[in-house]
C-alpha cells in the first residue's frame, strides 16, 4: 500500500524517533515495535476492548484481518494503513481475484476503488451472470451465501465508429437499429411505402460477428462494424 501523501509531518518525524507509524480509519498513529500484535494495534489506536474489533490490513490491492495474536509487519519509513470495525464477524470477496476480507457487510464503491486502486475511467463490476456496474458512490452488500466477485474493466466508449455502405459513422454506443441505419445510408431519401431495405452487417461481437436486420430488429454496435444496406422496391 502506498504510504498517505497527507500523513502529517510530526507523525512522521514522531515515528521516527518512536518507531514505525500506521493509520487506522485515517487516523494516525505511532509504535515502537516493527511487527506488533494485532492486540498491540489495538492498543496503540485505542480500540477497547480489543477483542470487540475487527482490523484489518490495506495491502497491495487487497486487504487481510490481523487478529489479537497475528504480526503485522511495519517498515520505517512507510504509514501501514487499517481499517477497525466494531464487529465480531468477518466477509470475504475478490477483486480482481484478490482476496480480500473485510469487517464490514457493506462496502462502498469508493472503498473498493480507494483500497483496489482502480483508476477511474474503469468501471468495478460485480462478476456474475449478469455482470453488473457497480454505480460510482454506490454501496454493495458482502452478506451473500457465497462470497462475491468483483472485477474491473475500461468503462466503455461512449460513442464507435462504423462504416454503413462505404462511409464512416459516428453512433452512440449500444444498441443501433434497423430504422437508424436505413436512415444513416439514405438520409436524403423520401418515405416511401413501396421501398424496403435489405440490411446486413459483419464484424460485429462474438456473440454476433455478423447477420442481417429486418425491421424492428437492433444489434449492439462495435468499434469497425460494417452494415450495408440495400432498397429493393416491393413489386
Amino acid at each position: 500500500m502506498t504510504p498517505p501523501n497527507d500523513a502529517p509531518n510530526d507523525l512522521k518525524q514522531a515515528a521516527g524517533q518512536r518507531g514505525f507509524a500506521f493509520t487506522v480509519n485515517d487516523q494516525h498513529f505511532a509504535i515502537d515495535d516493527n511487527d506488533p500484535s494485532g492486540r498491540d494495534l489495538r492498543a496503540a489506536a485505542r480500540l477497547n476492548p480489543a477483542s470487540s474489533y475487527i482490523l484489518i490490513e490495506i495491502r497491495d490491492l487487497g486487504t487481510t484481518s490481523i487478529g489479537l495474536d497475528d504480526k503485522a509487519k511495519l517498515i520505517k519509513g512507510e504509514v501501514s494503513a487499517f481499517r477497525a470495525f466494531e464487529s465480531d464477524r468477518l466477509f470475504s470477496f475478490t477483486l480482481n481475484e484478490r482476496a480480500w476480507e473485510w469487517g464490514d457487510e457493506t462496502i462502498s464503491e469508493d472503498e473498493l476503488r480507494r483500497y483496489g486502486e482502480v483508476p477511474h475511467d474503469h468501471d468495478i463490476v460485480l462478476d456474475g451472470q449478469h455482470d453488473t456496474v457497480i454505480a460510482r458512490g454506490a454501496v454493495v452488500s458482502l452478506a451473500g451465501k457465497n462470497a462475491e466477485q468483483f472485477i474491473t474493466r475500461p468503462v466503455p466508449p461512449r460513442e464507435v465508429t462504423i462504416v454503413i455502405n462505404g462511409r464512416k459513422r459516428t453512433v452512440p454506443a449500444g444498441m443501433i437499429t434497423y430504422d437508424t441505419v436505413v436512415s444513416l445510408a439514405f438520409p436524403d431519401a423520401a418515405p416511401n411505402p413501396d421501398i424496403i431495405y435489405t440490411v446486413g452487417f459483419r464484424h460485429g461481437g462474438p456473440a454476433q460477428p455478423e447477420g442481417s436486420l429486418v425491421a424492428g430488429q437492433s444489434v449492439q454496435v462495435h468499434e469497425g462494424m460494417i452494415f450495408g444496406a440495400t432498397p429493393t422496391n416491393r413489386s
